[in-house]
This record gives structure tokens, sequence and C-alpha cells, in this order.
């Protein structure tokens, strides 16, 4: 009797055990993170403190970019295609340009594309999202309805991708970065059944979807990674942000605390890097509606957190989240784990604020803005309306541009060239700066 028992116990220990070796071995089969350290970036936000630009950079790189009529919404992101190229993504509009540093030309191919998409024509305006290739071969043009265009370094149109690598009926697919001529990365999305509506606002129903990020070799293999669930069209859960650092390329979904990286060669998703923000971090809002996570931080001033925007380069990590009611920058050094944050103010020259919307190897890319003028156009107020946003032009009013002027201390951080074309750039002009950090 006692050795049935006993046996029996045995009998269950070993299917218990074998199990859980089961699920732990099905785990790392879906997870490719599982069993990997992942690097905590450690950051004090209890101190509210002054950032200066003086402070971070160790010497910047000054370009002004010669587009006319950028509208008042500006550059939303810059792609450093090569030592000369450079790929300027504005928020509207015609929308895509290509601009050589050397030659000083501009290509507009913003144009093309919305001549070549009845979803841009029939709006008139540039809504689609562009991303290097690994190998930055291609430029991949994702048009918000779904379709995808790959153009060439001559801004030459190659291809229509749309539908060639997944099947778009079945699935929800957003395409971001093509893995040479076939692969794809993607954010796959499907519907939870779960829908929500944004309260007091004239807008549809938003739907809750379940999310997995998707590689797609050559052979056209697919690998899903799980990712937290999201009200898609309303919370700015997407890869806003995307950095490539030798064989790996970095993203990062707004809002969360993890950034995951996506080998080259394999395709293989690991998550390298997590936010830790003390005693006072914001809990994870990610399956918030985007309304609802804005009232919270503003309600709960003592918690900070929520990054926003996060930049990936060689030796430094670009990150941005909300400390109390203001939003503050901080830099991770890579090699000695350091953490230097606070409100980053430009120091350097007055009238211009400064706004991060790229990398390179070496840089982080910051757009020097004009302050806008006091009043915005009846465009942007009609293209909000269509958001669902009931906002009366009044209240997005600003204050008055303010002078623009250099400080003699930013010489000291850029060739003479580069003083006098900042020294010398007015109003209109686009001003962007590759800063190198120390």
């Amino acid at each position: 009797m006692i050795i049935d028992v006993y046996l029996k116990m045995k009998m269950n220990m070993f299917m218990k055990n074998s199990m859980v070796l089961a699920l732990f071995m099905l785990s790392i089969f879906l997870n490719p993170v599982i069993g990997k350290e992942i690097t905590t970036i450690s950051v004090d936000a209890e101190e509210q403190k002054e950032l200066l630009l003086s402070e971070i950079a160790q010497e910047i790189k000054v370009v002004n970019v010669g587009i006319d009529n950028i509208n008042e919404l500006g550059i939303n992101r810059v792609y450093a295609w090569n030592d000369d190229l450079l790929v300027i993504e504005e928020r509207q509009n015609k929308g895509l340009f290509l601009y050589d540093t050397k030659t000083l030309k501009t290509q507009s191919i913003g144009e093309d594309i919305i001549n070549r998409d009845e979803y841009l024509r029939k709006r008139g305006r540039f809504l689609s999202k562009c991303y290097l290739s690994f190998d930055k071969k291609e430029l991949c043009v994702n048009v918000l309805n779904g379709n995808d265009y790959i153009y060439n370094r001559k801004g030459e149109y190659v291809e229509d991708i749309t539908g060639k690598v997944y099947n778009k009926e079945a699935l929800m697919f957003i395409p971001y970065y093509p893995m040479g001529s076939k692969g794809l990365v993607a954010l796959e999305l499907i519907k939870s059944g779960i829908t929500r509506q944004r309260e007091g606002v004239n807008a549809p129903y938003f739907d809750l979807f379940n999310q997995s990020l998707v590689t797609v070799n050559k052979k056209g293999t697919l690998s899903r990674y799980t990712l937290p669930a999201s009200y898609y069209y309303d919370h700015e859960f997407s890869f806003q942000d995307i950095s490539s650092v030798g064989n790996k390329v970095f993203m990062h979904f707004s809002s969360i605390d993890t950034i995951y990286s996506i080998n080259k060669n394999s395709g293989k998703v690991t998550a390298s890097y997590t936010f830790d923000f003390g005693v006072n971090a914001m809990p994870s809002l990610g399956g918030n509606l985007y309304s609802e996570t804005m009232d919270y931080i503003r309600n709960n001033s003592k918690f900070a957190g929520y990054p926003t925007k996060v930049m990936v380069g060689k030796e430094y990590i670009y990150f941005e989240y909300y400390n109390g009611n203001s939003t503050e920058t901080g830099f991770y050094n890579k090699k000695n784990s350091t953490v230097k944050n606070g409100v980053l103010t430009n120091d350097l020259f007055e009238g211009r604020y400064i706004k991060l919307i790229g990398s390179d190897d070496h840089h982080f890319i910051f757009v020097a803005e004009v302050q806008p003028k006091k009043e915005y156009s009846e465009s942007l107020y009609n293209m909000l309306r269509e958001q669902g946003l009931n906002i009366k032009v009044e209240g997005m009013q600003k204050d008055d541009k303010e002078e623009f002027s250099v400080s003699e201390k930013a010489a000291d951080y850029m060739p003479e060239s580069d003083f006098a074309t900042l020294s010398n750039a007015g109003d209109k002009d686009v001003i962007l700066l590759f800063v190198k950090v120390k």
C-alpha cells in the first residue's frame, strides 16, 4: 500500500515536472526572450531639473534643409540614408522628400505616392509612414490603408509589395521594415471583440486589438512575438521609434517600458532594454484609451514614466517620459550604464525649440523649429475635426513666435561654416541639428 502511494506520488511529480518542462519549452518557442537577461535603464525622476543642450552636446552639425512651404505641423521624421542623403517625412500635404546635403537638391517622392494611391488622392495629402530597409538599399512607404510601395535611393518607384508576403484578407498587418526583397517585419492586429467609444467625442468605436510583432523571412516563414493588446486607432501603440545599430534594429512602442530588437540576419525578436522609474513609477497604461491615459497622467503628478519617444544609438539611448505635468528627456550611456535626465533646454540659440526626429550611427537628429504663429490654419483645424477632435481654434492658439538669436558659445560646438549657417537662418528655414552626445 505504502509502495503504491509512493509510486503514485512519484508519478504525479513526474507528470507535473514534465508539464512544467513542456510549458517552458513552449514558452521559449513562442517567446524568444525567455532565459535572456534584459538590460535595465534606471531613471531617477524624483528631482525635476534642467538638462541643457550645452551640457549634453559634444559637437553639433547644422543642416539648413532647402524645402519650401513646410506646413505648420513641421517635420515628423528624418532618416539618414547615407552620409549625404536624408529622407525627410513631413506631417501632411506632399509629405516625403529626399535631400542631398552635398548638392543641396531636394526631390519630392510624396507627390508620386499620392498619384499612385486612391486613398491618398481622395484626401489630397500624404498620410503614410516610411522606413528604410535593414540594408538601407530600399525605402518602404506604408500608406495608412495598408498599401506598401518600394522606392530606391534615387527616388524612383520600384514596386508595389502590398499583400505579397501576407494574407491581407485573413489578418490585419501594418508593414514597417522590409528585410531584403521579400522578407518583412510587421505588426499583426487581430480584433479581440471588445470595443470602446471615447466619451464626449463624435468618433467611431475603437476596437481592442490583440497584436504580435511578426517577422517574415525570404522563404515566407512567419514568426510571431506576442505584445500587449491596445486600442489601435486611439492609442499611440505603434512603432513610433525605430533605429538601426549594427546588425540589430531597435523598436519601441509608445507608452511601454520595453525596447525590442530584431536581428537583421535571423529575424529573431528580443526584449533588449527595460525602463525602471523607481518607487514612483507609473503603472502600465497600454490597454487604456489615449484620452484616459492623458487624464491619468495629468491627475497623478507624483508618478513618472510612460516613455513616449525612444531612439537607440551606438553609445547612447535617447528617451522622453512624463514626470508630473512635464515631459522630460533622458540620455542613457550604454558603456557605463549612467543616465542624464531632465527638461531639455536649448541654451545655445533662442527662438527655436528642438525636437528629436531621427538618428544615425553617431548622432541624434533634432529639428530646430521656430515657435508657431498665433493663428492656426483652417486646413489644420479641418484635419483635427476629421479625426473626431472637436477643438476650438481659440483653444489651440499659442504665443507669437520669439525673435531668433544665436549665442556666441554655440560656435564652440560646430565648425565656423555651420555657425554661419545657423546665424543666417531665417524664420522659414528648416534647421536640422546632428548632435553627438558627450
